[in-house]
């Protein structure tokens, strides 16, 4: 059997879920698309880390990434057509991208709140981006 239809007949066409008021509906490749993605994302979160200050910084880097591709161009349909993909489809990755940049940005916010645990103070932040992104700290 060909590899192509194999792909269509077991993966493309049936859906896991159908249309649902919450939740879009997703194809068996498109589940398996999504897992992989994230898989990657807390492979590169998790790899061989030598502490938690560690793994808040790749978080924060790695949400600044994934979000950096939702902002390439002024309008969906420009990169889609660049990418060659329906206009669908790249509202689909682009939906998949902000979820999983929002996701590893609130891991990384829970992760510089683990490791400065009460160490906030305004005489410690020298980054006004840190003050006005996370304003946890007090006096």
């Amino acid at each position: 059997m060909d590899f192509l239809i194999f792909y269509a007949i077991y993966l493309t066409y049936p859906y896991l879920w159908s249309r649902h008021k919450l939740v879009a509906p997703c194809t068996r490749a498109e589940a398996l698309l999504h897992a992989a993605y994230t898989v990657l994302n807390v492979f590169f979160v998790a790899f061989k880390l030598p502490s938690a200050t560690v793994a808040r910084d790749r978080a924060g880097t790695l949400s600044v990434l994934n979000i950096g591709f939702l902002f390439l161009t002024h309008h969906l349909g420009f990169l889609a057509n660049a990418l060659g993909l329906s206009l669908v489809t790249y509202k689909r990755i682009h939906r998949a991208v902000g979820w999983m940049s929002g996701i590893v940005l609130l891991i990384h916010v829970v992760m510089a709140i683990i490791v400065r645990k009460n160490k906030w103070s305004l005489d410690q932040i020298n980054n006004l981006f840190a003050l006005i992104v996370c304003p946890l700290h007090s006096k």
